[in-house]
């Protein structure tokens, strides 16, 4: 979005994820892991309530995303790819070369996409190849769910940073848990010493 690259145009972000048959991904990739599982229709990683209606969910029409692109100036190519005065929407994905559930999602969609008209390579690499090598050197402000949970730097992120003691929302679920878990506790203690022990 910031370099200017194709999603930095809200109409080829809308045709890109219209694109998308999430149900079908779904089916794909997840129903074999777990058959009675559903499609999340909402999602933690977002402002304000935790489910808003009508944001999430499949959005799958190929024909408004082909309407979205050549309203919005681009033609397919010879090859069949989406261009705009000579250049094509390339797309750069990268996922964690460990992850094998995310590679077999890129190679269930990159070639659906391509047959959208979105030229999309895998350009993967492990955590430590993208922290140490792919991301400039520097301090960086690590936020979940909007809240600041702390600053790391480049190399700190390399080797792994430890969320346990910073703060931000993941910490303090974390903690109204452990609390929680106290106060069960104290529960079960005090029906053991002054319920069962003295009755």
């Amino acid at each position: 979005l910031k370099d200017g690259g194709p999603f930095a145009d809200a109409k080829v972000r809308e045709a890109f994820y219209k694109s998308v048959d999430l149900n079908a991904l779904f089916a794909q990739i997840y129903t074999p892991i777990d058959p009675a599982g559903k499609l999340l229709t909402c999602g933690p990683i977002v402002p304000g309530d935790y489910c808003p209606s009508g944001i999430f969910g499949n959005k799958f029409d190929q024909a408004a995303a082909d309407t979205l692109m050549t309203g919005d100036g681009y033609a397919k190519n010879g090859d069949g790819l989406w261009a705009k005065d000579g250049k094509t929407v390339d797309i750069r994905w990268v996922v964690n070369a460990s992850n094998t559930r995310r590679i077999s999602t890129q190679e269930y969609l990159i070639p659906l996409l391509k047959k959208a008209g979105f030229n999309v390579k895998a350009d993967n690499c492990d955590s430590a190849c993208y922290f140490q090598k792919r991301l400039p050197a520097g301090d960086y402000e690590v936020s979940i769910d909007g809240e600041v949970a702390g600053k790391v730097s480049s190399e700190e992120l390399g080797r792994g940073w430890n969320l346990s003691n910073a703060g931000g929302p993941v910490t303090q679920q974390a903690r109204e848990v452990l609390s929680l878990i106290f106060r069960k506790n104290d529960v079960y203690f005090n029906r053991w010493r002054n319920v069962q022990l003295y009755s």
